[in-house]
């Protein structure tokens, strides 16, 4: 990622990755337009066959408390047809006054199945509200001795109504797997092979 355009890149919220993938070296520039010292390739997490249930409640530092729900697995009397859910909700401050860390996030997913083609949608919706944790506090007063006394860490050093930072990112995706064989003729008949 360019470090210029940083404040424009999707974020990806860890919880609603399956699994994440790094293809390390100048192979990655086969895959588009690269660095050549690497590609990193995030999975979101997709609809199982098997259900799955989990919850989770965190917290942490700085009044830090955090929700997580997946659900997943086949819709009930419809075996072609699979959802998943995924979600965070987050509030937390940071070590910086008036700078906090909050998430919103809500991930559903359906897929329809048949033998042969299956369709899946996969969406996101995040929120996040934050502001600048930066604060680029001068070396005397925080390192060295100052006349005018020791500047805490947490100092924040702009406008609490004005430098603040809010995120709202969606997304919406349609995947189509289709498995096509060619058909034989046998015995006069045609039929397709099975997967």
């Amino acid at each position: 990622m360019s470090s210029n355009t940083s404040y424009a890149q999707l974020r990806v919220d860890p919880y609603d990755l399956e699994r994440v993938e790094v293809l390390r070296g100048p192979s990655s520039v086969l895959y588009g337009q690269n660095p050549p010292g690497g590609l990193v390739n995030m999975t979101s997490k997709r609809p199982t066959e098997t259900p799955f249930h989990e919850m989770q409640l965190s917290g942490g530092s700085f009044d830090r408390i955090q929700g997580a729900l997946d659900l997943s697995g086949p819709v009930t009397g419809r075996d072609d047809l699979l959802y998943r859910i995924v979600g965070v909700v987050r509030g937390s401050g940071t070590q910086v006054d008036h700078v906090d860390d909050d998430r919103y996030f809500i991930a559903p997913s359906f897929t329809w199945r048949n033998d042969v083609t299956s369709l899946t949608f996969l969406s996101h919706y995040q929120k996040d509200e934050t502001g600048n944790a930066m604060q680029f506090l001068p070396y005397e007063g925080t390192v060295l001795p100052n006349p005018n006394g020791q500047i805490p860490s947490e100092r924040f050093l702009g406008d609490p109504g004005y430098d603040n930072y809010e995120r709202e990112q969606f997304c919406r995706w349609l995947c189509v797997r289709a498995c096509v064989f060619p058909t034989r003729l046998k015995r006069g008949k045609i039929f397709v092979m099975p997967m």
